[in-house]
């Protein structure tokens, strides 16, 4: 893994959802913190479990308050990526 071009905990939107990343880049992708699987809120369990491919650039503000909605309104616990 190596640091991406992007900062840790900077938001990026993967084409369908925003997602934070955490700051690492491999063969598979971008890293990802907290994002959506399968249209599922899902967290990370560790570096380089999880990655997003594709046309990843920054979200924009009404993206970055949808993801950030729908985090403080999750009324269970977020599973990890691999659950």
């Amino acid at each position: 893994m190596k640091r991406s071009e992007y900062e840790i905990g900077q938001y990026l939107f993967d084409g369908k959802h925003a997602f934070i990343h955490d700051g690492y880049v491999n063969a598979d992708g971008y890293g990802v913190v907290i994002g959506y699987y399968e249209n599922e809120l899902r967290k990370n369990s560790g570096y380089g479990n999880w990655q997003k491919t594709g046309n990843i650039r920054p979200a924009k503000g009404v993206e970055i308050n949808r993801l950030l909605y729908d985090i403080m309104n999750h009324d269970k616990r977020i599973k990890c990526y691999s659950e």
